[in-house]
């Protein structure tokens, strides 16, 4: 019975272990997911703007710079989310504010000159994404995934 026991001990610490969402982690992580689908999506503008700078289309070196720093800042700060730092959550929950004012005036703006809504994929990307991923680090249960200390002792 003895011999029964100390193998079932031995693979209990192989498991894997339980799903983290008393803790927020899960949370965290599907937001840190739909953060770096944003910055998928900035990175292949980015790539878009480079082909037609590429062809020789005028005045495009700004736009440019202007996306490829956006779209490194949105991966890094999904790798901040990941790692769990306080800075980076409270950092998403302010550009995707941001993202929303803009979506908010790009669509009065749509409705206003052009007498229609966004499309679909607009409102999914520009409205919907930015509002899942305040609503889930906003969540009690995720700030707890965040308390966590650094190995100095200070809190990152």
């Amino acid at each position: 019975m003895n011999a029964t026991l100390e193998v079932d001990t031995s693979i209990a610490h192989r498991l894997p272990p339980p799903p983290a969402t008393e803790t927020g982690a899960g949370l965290v992580d599907i937001a840190r997911v739909l953060v770096l689908l944003q910055g998928a999506f900035l990175s292949m503008t980015t790539l878009e703007v480079l082909l037609w700078a590429l062809f020789g289309v005028p005045s495009v070196g700004p736009s440019l710079l202007v996306t490829g720093a956006f779209a490194l800042g949105i991966l890094l700060l999904a790798a901040g989310l990941g790692r769990r730092v306080r800075v980076a959550r409270r950092a998403a929950i302010v550009v995707e504010a941001l993202v929303l004012l803009w979506a908010a005036v790009d669509l009065a703006l749509a409705v206003l000159m052009a007498h229609r809504w966004l499309g679909l994929v607009a409102t999914i990307t520009r409205i919907g994404m930015p509002v899942a991923v305040i609503v889930l680090l906003r969540r009690p249960s995720s700030r707890l995934a965040f308390r966590s200390t650094s190995p100095e002792g200070g809190a990152r």
